[in-house]
C-alpha cells in the first residue's frame, strides 16, 4: 500500500516502530552512511559524512526525536529523487538490520525477509508449541528410560521389611519408640501460624493454565485479546448537543465505501478529495445534511505504539472546530467514533463540504486573478484574527495548568493546503487537528506541523501565535509567485522564502505569477510577507497589525468600512 509513497508523504507516526528500531546501537548510522548521493549514479558516493552524523545528534538532544526520526526527515525532503518506503527498505535490509525490516514488511503486510541461518541475525525460534511439543520428545525419553529401571527393581525382589521393625538405637540409650507421639509434639499455636501463612496464600495465580497451551493448534488461533483503550474522546465533544454524532455505516455508505476515486454524479461529488498526515477526505450526499466532507482517521494500527497523538489530535479538531464559529472557518457537522472490523475506532469528522477545493489546488491549476489573490489574504486574515482573539474559558481543559482565566487560540498548521476556497474564491481555514490553547508562551516537546512553513521558533518548540503569522507568511508568498512552498532548481530544493529573497535582490516583480498580471497591489503584497517572515518573532506583527496592512491591499475606491478588517 505504502511500498513506493515517499517517505515524507507517510502517514504521522507509521515510522515509529522503525526509527525506534534503528536507536538501538546506533544502528541508524548504517542506514545513514548507506544512502547514495545520486542514486542513479553506477558508482556509489555516501550522501552524508560523519560531520553531518554529529549535526543529527544534536539536533535531536535539542528536541524530543530521536535520530532516526531526525534523520528521515532531512533525507525525506532533500534532493531531486526522494526516498520512498521501498528505498529505506533496501537499504535496511543491505545493512542487516533484520528487526527493522520486519517492522517495514508487516507495515506492507508482506511476508518477513529472509533471515540468515545462523548469526545474529538468525531467527530465534518463539512458537511455544514447538517448545512443548521437543520437551514432549525429550521427557518421554527420560520417563521410558525409568520405566525400564523400575521393571529391573521389581525383578529383584522386594525388600525384607522385617529389618525395619527392631529396635534401634539413637541418642544414648533411647530408641524411637520411647519418643513422644507426635499428638503430644507442641508445634506452637495453630491459630498463630494460620495468622501468619493464610493471608494470600491461595496460589492459583502462580499455576499456568495448561489447558490453553494444550488445546489444538486451531483453537488457540481463536483467542481474542482485548486491545487496550486507545483513544479517550474528550467529555465535552460528547456532551456538545450541536455536534451530530453520525452512525459510520451510514458515512461509509455515502462516500461509496470510502472509495480513492472521486466521481460528480447525478446526487453531487462523492469519493476521496484530499489526503493529509493524520487522515484521508471523502464527500458525499447526506440525505438529511446535504454535501459533507468526511476525514477519516487513517492507520491507526500503524500508530498505535503513540495513542495520544491521535487523541489529542481528534480531541483538539472537533473541539475547536466546534467553537469557533465564522465565515472563513470551516464549519463542522459532527463526527463518528464507532469501531467497525478491527479493534481500532474509526474516528471521522464530519464538515460542511466546501466546492472549491484548496488553495493549492487552485494555484497549481494557473487560475487566480490579482483580485481573487488579494480577497483570499483578506479572509485569510479575518479568520486567523477571529482565531487569535477567541478567547476560552478556564472551563475547557487547557495545556500546562496555566491559571489564567481565558486561554487564547493558535492554529498550528497554517499553509494552501489548508485553506479551502468557495466557488466565490472565499477562503475557510480547515484541519485544526494542530490547533494549541495556551496563555501566551508555551514551550512544546514535541514538534508537529509541515516543515516549509513552521517559524525558526516553532522548530526549537516554542509556540506563540506568531508562528500562525509565519506561516501566513509562506501562503502571501505563494499567491504571489504561484510557486509551492518548497523550490525545485538546479537539482536542489530550497525554500520558497530564501528563493524569493535571493531573486528579489535584483528586481522582486522577477518572483511575480505571470498567470495574474497585470499587477497592481504586487509592492504592498511583498512587503507585507516580508514582516510577517521576521525571523525574531518578538518584532513579528500580531494579527490585529497584520489586518492593518492586509487593509491597505483593499481597492482605494472602497469606503473605510470596507477597509477595515473586523
Amino acid at each position: 500500500m505504502y511500498k513506493y509513497e515517499e517517505l515524507r508523504k507517510l502517514p504521522t507516526g507509521s515510522l515509529y516502530r522503525i526509527s525506534e528500531t534503528l536507536e538501538t546501537n546506533g544502528d541508524w548510522r548504517k542506514v545513514m552512511s548507506l544512502i547514495p548521493k545520486d542514486p542513479n549514479a553506477e558508482k556509489f558516493e555516501p550522501k552524508y559524512n560523519s560531520q553531518q552524523m554529529r549535526i543529527i545528534e544534536e539536533h535531536a538532544k535539542g528536541t524530543s526525536k530521536t535520530c532516526a526520526e531526525v534523520l528521515f526527515d532531512e533525507w525525506g525532503t532533500s534532493g531531486r529523487i526522494r526516498p520512498t518506503l521501498a528505498t529505506l527498505q533496501n537499504l535496511i535490509l543491505q545493512a542487516g538490520i533484520y528487526k527493522a525490516a520486519d517492522e517495514i514488511a508487516l507495515m506492507l503486510q508482506e511476508a518477513p525477509p529472509q533471515r540468515p541461518n545462523t548469526g545474529p541475525a538468525a531467527k530465534i525460534e518463539t512458537d511455544i508449541e514447538k517448545f512443548l511439543k521437543e520437551d514432549t520428545k525429550i521427557h518421554g525419553k527420560k520417563r521410558n528410560q525409568e520405566t525400564e529401571s523400575t521393571a529391573q527393581m521389581i525383578s529383584s525382589g522386594f525388600p525384607n521389611f522385617d529389618n525395619f521393625s527392631k529396635p534401634v538405637k539413637s541418642i544414648g540409650d533411647r530408641t524411637t519408640a520411647s519418643m513422644k507421639s507426635k499428638e503430644s509434639v507442641n508445634y506452637g499455636s495453630t491459630r498463630e501460624y494460620s495468622s501468619r501463612y493464610s493471608e494470600n496464600t491461595d496460589m492459583s495465580a502462580c499455576i499456568p493454565n495448561f489447558d490453553i497451551l494444550m488445546k489444538d493448534k486451531s483453537e488457540t488461533k481463536s483467542i481474542v485479546y482485548p486491545a487496550p483503550p486507545l483513544f479517550r474522546i474528550d467529555t465535552t465533544i460528547l456532551e456538545n448537543k450541536t455536534l451530530i454524532q453520525f452512525d459510520y455505516n451510514e458515512l461509509k455508505e455515502i462516500t461509496s465505501n470510502f472509495s480513492n476515486v472521486f466521481i460528480y454524479g447525478p446526487l453531487g461529488p462523492t469519493g476521496k478529495i484530499g489526503s493529509g498526515a493524520f487522515g484521508d477526505v471523502y464527500a458525499g450526499m447526506h440525505p438529511e445534511h446535504g454535501v459533507l466532507a468526511v476525514k477519516r482517521i487513517k492507520n491507526l494500527s500503524l500508530i498505535s505504539d503513540k495513542p495520544d497523538l491521535i487523541s489529542q489530535t481528534f480531541n483538539a479538531e472537533v473541539k475547536c472546530l466546534a467553537q469557533l464559529r465564522h465565515e472563513n472557518i470551516v464549519p463542522i457537522v459532527g463526527y463518528s467514533i464507532q469501531k467497525e472490523v478491527t479493534s481500532f475506532p474509526s474516528l471521522c469528522i464530519v464538515c460542511q463540504y466546501i466546492e472549491g477545493r484548496s488553495l493549492e489546488q487552485n494555484l497549481a491549476a494557473k487560475r487566480l486573478t490579482e483580485k481573487q489573490r488579494i480577497d483570499i489574504i483578506v479572509g485569510t486574515a479575518r479568520g486567523l484574527k477571529y482565531i487569535h482573539n477567541r478567547d476560552s474559558s478556564m472551563d475547557d481543559k487547557v495545556e500546562d495548568g496555566v491559571e489564567d482565566s481565558f486561554m487564547h487560540y493558535i492554529h498550528g498548521d497554517v499553509k494552501s493546503a489548508n485553506i479551502l476556497l468557495t466557488r466565490d474564491y472565499q477562503p475557510k481555514l480547515c484541519d485544526f487537528g494542530l490547533a494549541k490553547q495556551f496563555k501566551t508562551t508555551l514551550v512544546s516537546p514535541s514538534i508537529m506541523g509541515t516543515t516549509p512553513y513552521m517559524s525558526p521558533e516553532r522548530l526549537r518548540g516554542t509556540v506563540t501565535q506568531k508562528a500562525d503569522i509565519y506561516s501566513f507568511g509562506i501562503v502571501i508568498l505563494e499567491l504571489l509567485t504561484g510557486l509551492q512552498c518548497l523550490v525545485s532548481r538546479n537539482k536542489e530544493i530550497i525554500n520558497l522564502q530564501d528563493y524569493v529573497a535571493e531573486k528579489a535582490r535584483v528586481d522582486y516583480k522577477d518572483i511575480l505569477d505571470p498567470v495574474a498580471n497585470p499587477w497592481s497591489k504586487a509592492n504592498e503584497i511583498y512587503e507585507l510577507a516580508k514582516k510577517c517572515l521576521t525571523h525574531d518573532y518578538t518584532c513579528r506583527p500580531n494579527i490585529n497589525e497584520v489586518c492593518e496592512e492586509v487593509a491597505n491591499l483593499i481597492d482605494d475606491g472602497d469606503n473605510a468600512d470596507q477597509q477595515r478588517i473586523p
